[in-house]
């Protein structure tokens, strides 16, 4: 059976706080937050909200599309540049950013509550890709499974209670 070395608990925790960070986009802003903000306070259009929502719904899908048409492209410069850690900072920086500036987006400002929506869907999922490419060197599920009191059988995380 093949050990792989275990990684420093400075990148493990590292890695844990960057997952974390991750989620917490994805979780609050995107599903919980503003979803409910833009099309109730943003766009207004009440008792139903189908504009808000649809305009909410067209924002994400045109922002995933974009990183579909350009990621290809732009993991080869990334790739060919070998620039991953740069770009991945960079793209959360963005990421940060622009979620930041929707605190300012007031009740009609439809249009900047998008662009602002659109950039941040973008450079955050361009970033996640990054991730994806150096997961290679992030630590090992087994190394963070051990280091939490968890192993691995099969694909599945179990307590370590033999």
């Amino acid at each position: 059976m093949k050990t792989t070395p275990r990684a420093p608990a400075r990148e493990i925790f590292g890695w844990a706080m960057f997952d974390f960070a991750n989620s917490s986009y994805t979780t609050v802003i995107v599903t919980v937050v503003f979803s409910v903000i833009f099309p109730r306070l943003i766009v207004g259009d009440g008792p139903d909200y189908k504009l808000g929502n649809l305009l909410w719904s067209v924002a994400l899908s045109v922002s995933y599309a974009l990183v579909v048409l350009t990621a290809p492209v732009l993991g080869a410069i990334i790739d060919f540049r070998a620039a991953k850690k740069r770009f991945l900072f960079g793209s959360y920086l963005l990421t940060v950013a622009a979620t930041a500036l929707l605190y300012f987006v007031s009740p009609g400002q439809v249009l900047l509550g998008v662009v602002l929506v659109v950039i941040s869907a973008i450079v955050f999922a361009m970033g996640w890709a990054v991730r994806q490419f150096l997961q290679g060197k992030r630590p090992t599920l087994d190394s963070i499974s051990n280091s939490t009191g968890s192993r691995r059988s099969g694909d599945t995380l179990q307590p370590a209670c033999d």
